[in-house]
């Protein structure tokens, strides 16, 4: 296994040497047609990668006059036994054909958003989510309002952009607020790359991603390439249209360097070092990748890889490197790192990959409990058989006795889940308490009965859990306690709460989602001898002068050290809302 994929990687280095860098528009003809003469090939292989070249030139406004030759050509590739042949094809002829041509592609559409197979129907999804016509947005409405698959429904709803009003329905454990700049809510998650494209420009997002990418792989350059990484569809200006690969790539290649040179990263800058390689349309870079001898660049591929077949919403895509991507993962799953067999496992499970169920089934038995819950919640994404029932047997016998064996459970909906979860919610393990509250607030009205039946002395973690649930459950935004307000503490000075949290914000690559508080952190305010320590609730109490600006140090076993600018005020404080990267 491990000879057959470092051909795989072989082959991919010598595709990264002789592709190149795209055709640029005042190429475009003798790029177009290269491709249009590829459009009749035999193999499957060949037209899904001719036509995924079109499409991307497509998005490129300046292309558009050299792509109407290939209309002709394009047509027939509507009906296409491959369904990505279809979907790029649609996309092209939409784009840059005529009326009649137009209304053929979107009808080539819908008709996919009608397949039995519900990664069909999002590829198609994905497609009218970039053509962004007024015939996609009524198609995807109807997506959104009559699937019966709820992630085909999250996709849709995810290219329409989100409902007014209610938000998240996990708002009380996190969300997705709109970026890094919303890393300050109270009590909550975030999770990058999933906010709404709305909340900037796409002129705005573009110029912050070529300076971010000229500059890559500088720490605040990773932080922005991962921001705009949410327009999964590109930039579209008044001036141009460019599409995410496009405004990326002169950073992909200084990442890379980095990463091979062994450089020391903090969890946050490779993580956004992932996530800007993984939109970046490196696939053959990144699985050669999955055989460099570091562990933290495999780890990085590996991350990157996930990201790419998914997306914004973390739900895998099919698409024509979503198979590659999968191939070349499930040799990972015996990888000596631990991160990277388990990113190895969720991303088989996102993208549904049926035929490597028995490698999944043989990850069940995995030395890391981690990993042992990444393989039985991918199992739990794929239709019944045998290997899923060894992950229910594998997870009941581990006993919630974990976060992440919390979230594969699940998935795997046993018929006495809720008592499984309700047993964790009152242990004596606060990780897998919040665990457990998060997982019935997942369950809605369901999860409500344990949620109100707490047992006397149950824990202060689990009462506190249980009340972010309901938050969750009916909408509400959590409250800060009434015990952690703040106030004058005379002499100069304010009483100001903080609050310190950990924990699963990255839903792509984690199954916990949701954050839980951190006990036992020294919160220290700078030139003050002695720290506050954070109660079992993970909140500590700070006097600080007022109108001074000071710098707040949380430091906890397992996490990496976290600096806070806090300038406190006369009067009533927020609270600061600290949140560590596990080491």
């Amino acid at each position: 296994m491990v000879r057959s994929r470092s051909i795989l990687a072989a082959l991919a280095l010598v595709l990264i040497a002789t592709s190149g860098s795209a055709a640029p528009s005042d190429d475009a003809e003798r790029a177009v047609t290269f491709q249009t003469a590829r459009l009749t090939a035999d193999n499957p292989f060949t037209r899904a990668s001719a036509t995924d070249e079109l499409r991307r030139l497509s998005a490129v406004e300046a292309n558009r006059e050299a792509l109407r030759g290939a209309v002709a050509a394009l047509k027939p590739l509507l009906q296409d036994p491959q369904p990505v042949v279809r979907w790029n094809a649609a996309v092209v002829v939409a784009r840059v054909g005529d009326d009649a041509a137009a209304q053929a592609a979107h009808a080539a559409l819908e008709r996919d958003t009608r397949d039995d197979l519900y990664s069909v129907r999002i590829g198609a999804v994905e497609a009218l989510g970039e053509l962004g016509t007024p015939r996609a947005h009524e198609l995807l409405t109807t997506v959104a309002e009559t699937d019966d698959d709820e992630e085909v429904v999250d996709a849709a709803r995810t290219q329409l952009g989100p409902p007014p009003g209610r938000g998240n329905a996990f708002d009380a454990f996190g969300g997705a607020p709109e970026g890094p700049d919303q890393q300050d809510r109270a009590g909550g998650f975030w999770m990058l790359g999933a906010g709404d494209e709305d909340s900037e420009s796409p002129a705005s997002a573009l110029s912050r991603a070529r300076d971010a990418a000229a500059r890559a792989p500088a720490p605040d350059a990773l932080a922005t390439l991962a921001d705009v990484s949410r327009f999964r569809g590109g930039f579209v200006t008044d001036e141009e249209t460019v599409s995410l690969p496009d405004a990326f790539r002169p950073a992909v290649l200084p990442i890379m360097r980095m990463l091979r040179a062994g450089s020391p990263l903090s969890p946050m800058d490779a993580r956004n070092a992932a996530w800007a390689l993984g939109v970046s349309g490196s696939l053959p870079m990144l699985i050669a990748a999955l055989e460099d001898p570091l562990d933290a660049t495999r780890e990085a591929a590996a991350a990157a890889l996930l990201v790419a077949v998914t997306d914004v919403s973390g739900v895998g895509r099919a698409d024509a490197g979503t198979a590659e991507v999968a191939d070349a993962l499930v040799f990972s799953l015996s990888d000596p790192s631990e991160p990277v067999r388990r990113i190895a496992a969720l991303t088989l499970g996102k993208v549904r990959s049926e035929r490597h169920r028995r490698d999944l089934h043989m990850a069940l038995d995995d030395k890391s409990p981690r990993v042992r819950a990444a393989a039985a919640w991918a199992l739990a994404q794929m239709p019944p058989s045998d290997e899923r029932e060894a992950a229910l047997a594998r997870m009941r016998h581990e006993e919630a006795t974990s976060p992440d064996a919390i979230f594969a459970l699940l998935s795997l909906g046993p018929p006495d889940l809720v008592e499984l979860l309700a047993s964790a919610l009152s242990g004596g393990d606060p990780a897998v308490s919040y665990a457990a509250a998060a997982a019935l607030a997942e369950m809605g009205a369901d999860g409500i009965p344990a949620l109100r039946e707490l047992p006397d002395g149950a824990p202060p973690w689990a009462r506190d859990g249980a009340q972010r649930a309901f938050a969750s459950i009916f909408g509400n935004a959590w409250a800060v306690p009434v015990s952690e307000a703040s106030g004058d503490a005379g002499d100069g000075q304010v009483t100001v709460p903080v609050l310190v949290m950990a924990g699963g914000g990255w839903r792509h690559l984690s199954l916990v989602r949701m954050e839980r508080p951190v006990p036992g952190a020294q919160v220290r305010v700078s030139g003050v001898a002695s720290p506050s320590v954070t109660d079992e609730l993970g909140w500590a109490r700070l006097k600080m002068p007022v109108d001074t600006a000071l710098t707040v140090r949380v430091e906890a076993k397992g996490y990496v050290t976290a600096d806070v600018s806090v300038d406190a005020a006369a009067g009533t404080q927020e609270p600061i809302i600290v949140r560590l990267d596990e080491r």
